[in-house]
């Protein structure tokens, strides 16, 4: 698996949801039905969901491909600042939050 290939869906899909306010993306999340997305011939479920930590709700975006054996999760957020834009944030970054 290419992960140039995963995080720049996982990218994607993250600046999708950052088109809305927050409170209109709670509401669109609610209705969303995600499909598995192929990515180097590889089914991944996707997810997206907000999570409150610390205060704050942080958009948090995940691909997770499951294998026979091992199942491999990749994810990316955003974080809402003050001025009402939003910060990104890393699969790293989101791991030392304790996310996913």
């Amino acid at each position: 698996m290419n992960e140039d290939n995963i995080n720049s869906m996982l990218d994607s899909i993250r600046k999708r949801y950052l088109e809305w306010s927050m409170k209109s993306l709670q509401t669109e999340l609610d209705g969303e039905k995600f499909e598995p997305i192929c990515i180097d011939g590889k089914n991944f479920e996707s997810s997206v969901w907000l999570d409150p930590v610390g205060g704050e709700k942080l958009l948090i975006v995940q691909l997770e491909h499951k294998g026979a054996v091992i199942n491999t999760t990749y994810c990316c957020g955003a974080r809402m600042l003050g001025n009402g834009k939003f910060e990104n944030l890393s699969n790293d970054q989101l791991w030392e939050m304790g996310i996913p």
